[in-house]
């Protein structure tokens, strides 16, 4: 070839389980998202897709990959993506303008666990209003909120009392209220 980058792209839908995956090559092409794209946390293949939304059916990017089934992911003001990285209990932040570059670990990494710097199956992830992370701690039963600012320094839980909290989501509202999703029930905080 003539040095110029190769990415492989996906097509959504089929049985890529199976191994019945297409495959198409682009040359010197840049994947960052776009307003309306979307990210899909595909947890089976350990991998995270990009879809364009111009195209309803098209093709999907494979963006990131070697995750221990990815269970979330969130877009920051920059278009970077966050992904919760379940069971290797960590958070890892991919730059969209490096897709397939490395991650880098902004919450937990440090072994399954209950501590200010790790997690235990986390399972959901949301951004707050200053790009801080807001990280559901599933087997430890809370919300964590970990600086941006301070990758991989302690968090500090910001709720708690739950049963394998699942999801949550940020409402930018007049008040910012956190709400997570937990056993088909919204509880809000």
């Amino acid at each position: 070839m003539d040095g110029s980058k190769t990415s492989q792209v996906h097509t959504r839908g089929g049985s890529n389980m199976l191994g019945g995956l297409f495959f198409l090559a682009l040359v010197n092409t840049t994947i960052a998202p776009l307003p309306g794209d979307y990210a899909v946390a595909d947890a089976a293949n350990n991998r995270i897709q990009l879809c364009p939304s111009a195209n309803p059916g098209g093709a999907c990017t494979t963006v990131a990959s070697g995750f221990g089934r990815p269970a979330g992911i969130a877009f920051n003001g920059n278009g970077d993506y966050a992904v919760v990285d379940h069971y290797n209990h960590r958070i890892q932040l991919c730059p969209s303008a490096n897709p397939g570059g490395a991650c880098t670990t902004v919450a937990g990494g440090n072994g399954q666990g209950s501590g200010l710097t790790q997690l235990y199956h986390p399972s959901g992830l949301a951004f707050d209003r200053n790009g801080d992370y807001l990280v559901v701690d599933a087997n430890n039963n809370r919300v964590q909120l970990c600086p941006a600012a301070n990758p991989g320094s302690a968090c500090t839980m910001v709720a708690s009392g739950f049963r394998y909290p699942w999801g949550i989501a940020v409402y930018m509202g007049p008040v910012t209220t956190i709400m997570t999703l937990m056993w088909k029930c919204l509880r809000q905080l």
